[in-house]
C-alpha cells in the first residue's frame, strides 16, 4: 500500500499485516492506496478479506508491474521475477465481486526519476480545483480513474451519478460515456458487474474533414532510437524542435516521456517550440520520447516541423494519410567513422546507417472525429441487487484507460 495525509506530519508506522496499517491509520485523515493486487494474495498481492473502503476508496490496477484488472492477463503482471505471475484472488474484479465500493487508478508505482513515466500507468482526479483540499475530496470521492500513458479523457455517467458515486435508480439506466483521446478511438466497452454489455467500435465512424474547413487535429512526434547500450558510447540525445503552420493556431501540448531532462514546450500562435532527450542508458527501457501536439486549422493547411537539423512538410490531410520518418544518417556515417573508424562508403551494404541511426516519427495526424466519441445506451435488464457499471476504451495505438465505476440500486417502489 502507498499511504498519503491531507496535513504534513504523519507519523511513521511500522506494521506487518493491513489489518494493523489500518488500525494504525484511524482517526487520520489518511488513505491506505492497494498496488499491484493480483499477485499472490498475501504474497506482495491483496487479501480482499481485510478491506476499508474509507482508507482505501481505490485501488491501483495497472503500473510498471502489469494489469490487476483480471487474471485473464489483458497486461499480465510479469514485469517483476520476484513476484509475479499475477492469479485470481486478490484482482481489481475479485474486489468489485465481493461487493466493495473501490475506485480505480493507474499510476508508475516506483521510485525512479521519472514521475508519470509514459506507459507505466497514470492517475486521473476529477476535482473542482486544483488545491490539496479539492483533490482529497475527490480522492475520497473515487472521482478517479486510470489511464496506461497517454492522457484519456472519460466522463461517465449513469442517470444523474458521476463516477465514484451511488446512486438509487427506478427503472432503466441511461449510460452515457464521452471520451477525448490522445490519437486515434478504438473502442468504448461498458460493463456491468465485470461483464462486458456494450462495445461500441470507433473504427471506420470518422472521416478527415473536407478541403476549407478548419477542425482540431492532433499529431504525435517521437523521437530517439539510435545505438543501444554497450554498443557505442555516445550521450543522451538531445532535441530541440518546430513546429509550425502554414495558417492555425497551437491549442496544448501532451508529454509522452520515459526519461527526464526536457525542457517546456511554448507556444503562440501557430508555433509551438520544444526540447526533448532520449536514451538509450538502459536496454530494458525506451529510448523514444514523444510529444502530442493539438492544433487547429484546415486540411489543406501545411504543417511544417523542423528537428535538429531537418525537416519535413506536408498539407495536413496529406500527413493524415501516412505517417513519416526523419533518418539522421549523414550524422550516422559521421559518428560511425569517428568513433568505430567505419569508412564512410566502405559498408557492402547501408542497413548499419539505419540501424545505428537516430530517428524521429512524425505520426498520423488524426482528426478530432477520429479521437473523440460520445456513446449513450439505455439498461433495462433489472436490478437484483446493487450493480456496478465502469468503463474501458482503448486507443489504436493500446493505450488504455479504466473508469472508477458507478453503483446503482434499485430503488424500492411504494405501494
Amino acid at each position: 500500500h502507498n499511504v498519503y495525509s491531507l496535513k504534513e506530519g504523519l507519523p511513521i508506522f511500522r506494521v506487518n499485516t493491513i489489518a494493523q496499517l489500518y488500525e494504525c491509520l484511524a482517526g487520520h485523515d489518511a488513505l491506505a492506496i492497494p498496488h499491484h493486487t493480483a499477485y499472490h494474495p498475501g504474497r506482495r498481492g491483496r487479501d480482499w478479506s481485510v478491506y476499508n473502503e474509507e482508507l482505501s476508496p481505490f485501488a491501483e490496477l495497472y503500473s510498471i508491474h502489469g494489469c490487476s484488472e483480471t487474471d485473464e492477463e489483458l497486461i499480465g503482471l510479469r514485469q517483476n521475477s520476484h513476484m509475479g505471475p499475477g492469479q485470481g484472488g486478490g484482482t481489481y474484479q475479485d474486489a468489485l465481486d465481493l461487493g466493495y465500493h473501490i475506485g480505480a487508478v493507474c499510476s508508475t508505482d516506483n521510485w525512479g526519476d521519472m514521475p508519470g513515466h509514459y506507459g507505466n500507468g497514470r492517475m486521473a482526479c476529477l476535482a473542482r480545483e486544483l488545491t490539496r483540499e479539492s483533490l482529497w475530496d475527490a480522492f475520497k470521492a473515487r472521482r478517479v480513474y486510470g489511464v496506461t500513458g497517454d492522457r484519456i479523457l472519460i466522463d461517465f455517467s449513469v442517470n444523474d451519478g458521476v463516477m465514484g458515486s451511488i446512486v438509487r435508480v427506478r427503472g432503466k439506466r441511461v449510460i452515457r460515456v464521452k471520451v477525448v483521446c490522445s490519437d486515434a478511438l478504438d473502442r468504448i466497452e461498458i460493463l456491468r458487474n465485470g461483464r462486458v454489455i456494450d462495445t461500441y467500435c470507433h473504427q471506420g465512424r470518422w472521416n478527415l474533414p473536407g478541403p476549407g474547413k478548419r477542425s482540431r487535429f492532433k499529431v504525435r512526434v517521437e523521437a530517439g532510437w539510435g545505438p543501444r547500450p554497450n554498443e557505442l558510447d555516445v550521450p543522451d540525445r538531445k532535441w530541440h524542435g518546430e513546429l509550425t503552420l502554414e495558417e492555425g493556431r497551437i491549442l496544448g501540448v501532451e508529454p509522452c516521456w520515459v526519461s527526464p531532462g526536457h525542457g517546456s514546450p511554448q507556444w503562440q500562435g501557430g508555433r509551438v517550440k520544444f526540447d526533448m532527450v532520449s536514451s538509450s542508458s538502459d536496454l530494458k527501457e525506451r529510448s523514444q520520447n514523444a510529444n502530442v501536439f493539438e492544433f487547429e486549422t484546415g486540411t489543406d493547411r501545411r504543417l511544417k516541423l523542423r528537428l535538429n537539423g531537418l525537416e519535413e512538410e506536408a498539407t495536413v490531410a496529406d500527413l493524415a494519410s501516412c505517417s513519416r520518418i526523419l533518418w539522421y544518417k549523414d550524422e550516422c556515417v559521421k559518428m560511425l567513422h569517428e568513433l568505430t573508424g567505419l569508412r564512410p562508403g566502405s559498408p557492402e551494404r547501408e542497413d548499419i546507417y539505419y540501424i545505428m541511426s537516430y530517428l524521429a516519427k512524425i505520426h498520423r495526424v488524426i482528426p478530432e472525429s477520429g479521437y473523440s466519441a460520445e456513446v449513450v445506451i439505455e439498461d433495462d435488464e433489472p436490478l437484483k441487487g446493487e450493480t456496478n457499471y465502469r468503463v474501458r476504451v482503448e486507443q489504436r495505438n493500446a493505450q488504455r484507460a479504466w473508469s472508477s465505476p458507478i453503483w446503482v440500486r434499485p430503488e424500492e417502489v411504494s405501494q
